[in-house]
């Protein structure tokens, strides 16, 4: 949504600095550590700094991703080229084909391009090994080849590359031929096994020239990489995405054995039960990941109304949504003390959360919102852990730290999810568009 940003910056200013005659900040006692969950959050990646015109920045004191870079450190080398067809990804653990879209040139289909049961079907001929990959000793033995889920197939992303965005072996750069995969460049999405339960005639899709996570209609074709358990210990284990029933291409519920959908493979850490842990101090801990959030998801809108004067047509001011360096100014106040949004003041360390942590809430179990409740079991539902997502929060979007480093673009756009469906979105400026600001801290 495009909003003007009349007197933001220096209403902001007075409100925000909650600073002394001296500008000096007021003094809170140290930051705890959040606990850490069996499925920690990776890094992005990311580690330049942009402001909302595009131009490159000092990072420190911004606290964008590039500025502090949250979550677990990924390794070097990144991946590990096991020579016998297969990749490592010492990062999720997680092994892949080398071969990004070994359907291409097959009898199977000669341009690599398939619908959902062709790509689940095809894991099963892999599998019986009618077909290859181009897999040798003692890969082409390996008879669990699957489709994707939604957090494994995300789990492959590097926002700090475009077309595509993955990483080199030494994930010290951007993917070319070969270093480590085959065939990953051509501007189409891959398609992972777990269905849209909005629409359950679609599955979820990664675009991994970009990084966007949306969904495409089972029917359509897509991309097939088929993935399998490295065996490993590593750093950031993908979890599970709660998905435990299965649906075919019709949208209609089947019996999940035999399927290799997401539903029946259930693969990744489990989500632990209880989710969530209501720590009775306005904040809310995830057992899963180690993060912790503010139980009151909309602190602008539901306690700090007068701070946004961001405005559109069909939104007045007020409501929470703002601009992306509104948000960072917001949070850099709510570490100074300057606002209270029914937290423990002991905390000083608030961010903005990056691309892979906002990532991380998401259930594609459930839609409007993709949000489990406190037991992991069902739907959110209000208080249940979180406050504050009424409708307009669940059918909009919120920031994310990070900027998008899409070479086609300045450095303007910030990347936003909704928390409605659980897409990720790259095209929205940070200037002239607005969203909602949800504060995390803790992990890595």
């Amino acid at each position: 949504m495009a909003k003007a940003h009349y007197l933001l910056i220096p209403t902001l200013i007075l409100v925000l600095c909650g600073c002394g005659s001296d500008n000096t900040p007021p003094t809170l006692s140290g930051a705890n550590p959040a606990s850490t969950g069996p499925a920690p959050v990776a890094a992005t990646g990311q580690s330049k700094c942009y402001n909302a015109a595009g131009t490159l920045i000092e990072c420190a004191g911004t606290g964008q991703d590039g500025d502090l870079r949250k979550g677990a450190a990924i390794p070097s080398p990144r991946f590990t080229d096991n020579g016998d067809g297969t990749v490592t990804d010492n990062l999720s653990g997680l092994m892949w084909t080398k071969e990004s879209n070994c359907i291409l040139g097959t009898t199977f289909d000669t341009d690599g391009m398939v619908s959902w049961d062709q790509g689940l079907l095809f894991a099963t001929k892999v599998n019986d090994h009618t077909y290859n990959c181009n897999l040798s000793s003692p890969a082409d033995s390996y008879a669990d080849w699957r489709l994707p889920n939604r957090n494994e197939l995300r789990s492959l992303v590097d926002i700090k590359y475009y077309w595509p965005a993955v990483s080199n072996r030494a994930g010290t750069g951007k993917w070319t031929t070969g270093d480590p995969f085959n065939g990953v460049i051509d501007g189409t999405s891959y398609m992972t096994s777990t269905t849209d339960i909005n629409d359950k005639t679609k599955m979820w899709a990664v675009d991994l020239t970009t990084g966007i996570v949306a969904t495409s209609p089972k029917a359509s074709t897509n991309k097939v990489w088929l993935v399998r358990d490295g065996g490993i210990s590593a750093p950031a284990p993908t979890a599970a995405t709660g998905q435990s029933k299965c649906y075919d291409s019709s949208g209609t519920l089947r019996v999940c054995a035999g399927t290799g959908e997401d539903g029946e493979l259930q693969k990744g850490v489990a989500i632990p039960s209880p989710r969530f842990t209501d720590n009775g101090d306005g904040t809310v801990s995830d057992k899963l990941t180690g993060l912790m959030w503010l139980k009151d998801v909309n602190c602008i809108g539901n306690r700090y109304p007068s701070l946004d004067t961001d405005t559109t047509a069909s939104v007045g001011d007020g409501d929470g949504e703002v601009s992306w360096q509104h948000g960072l100014d917001f949070i850099s106040g709510l570490n100074y003390g300057a606002h209270d949004c029914g937290q423990n003041k002991n905390y000083t360390d608030w961010r903005m959360p990056n691309y892979n942590e906002i990532n991380s809430l998401v259930n594609p179990m459930w839609f409007h919102p993709a949000l489990s409740n406190a037991a992991g079991s069902g739907q959110w539902s209000s208080g249940d852990p979180f406050t504050g997502l009424n409708a307009p929060e669940m059918s909009d979007n919120f920031w994310t730290s990070d900027t998008v480093e899409n070479a086609q673009t300045k450095k303007e756009f910030a990347w936003r999810i909704s928390m409605s469906s659980g897409i990720m979105s790259n095209t929205t400026t940070k200037e002239a568009n607005t969203a909602y600001l949800w504060p995390v801290r803790g992990g890595n």
